[in-house]
């Protein structure tokens, strides 16, 4: 397994190890979502919503002046639409409620969210998903691709805090 971190709250793992394809990313900040509050227009669980939704964010306004990464709230949703399998897990100590929601198939099915109890000291955010290899005619994630994942970790702190199961 290779974990790269940046310290700054952001880890990525891409497990090998069992040759999964299989990458998670982790939100180290200890920051949950508010998974457990309905949306009040569109009757589904927050997470549901960022995750499984086209359309559904707030950064339309091209006037505004922005320091975000995203556009248009894209990113995890192309990442959804991409994967064969793409799993949202948050925690929210505050509720000590745990949600997890898988979706398969492009984003075509999903599951009905689990929610279980947590602790209230646990509050985190885990994505893991598994990249439609053949939309991008590979067999497997190949050594480029990797290397660009890891130099985007590296690009969204500054610098490179640790990696472990790799050499320096």
């Amino acid at each position: 397994m290779l974990i790269w971190g940046n310290g700054l709250g952001f880890k990525m793992m891409i497990d090998r190890v069992l040759e999964l394809g299989m990458l998670r990313i982790d939100d180290e900040k200890k920051a949950g979502l508010e998974a457990f509050m309905i949306h009040h227009e569109e009757g589904v669980y927050v997470p549901e919503l960022i995750f499984g939704h086209l359309l559904t964010s707030s950064n339309y306004d091209d006037a505004e002046k922005k320091t975000t990464g995203g556009r248009n709230g894209y990113g995890a949703k192309l990442t959804n639409i991409f994967s064969t399998e793409f799993v949202i897990e948050t925690a929210d100590g505050k509720r000590q409620r745990k949600y997890k929601q898988v979706f398969s198939n492009n984003m075509g099915k999903k599951s009905e969210p689990i929610i279980t109890k947590c602790k209230a000291s646990e509050n985190w955010t885990k994505v893991s998903f598994k990249p439609d290899l053949a939309k991008f005619n590979m067999e497997q994630l190949e050594a480029d691709v990797v290397a660009l994942m890891r130099k985007r970790v590296i690009d969204l702190g500054g610098c490179l805090r640790y990696c472990e199961g790799e050499a320096q």
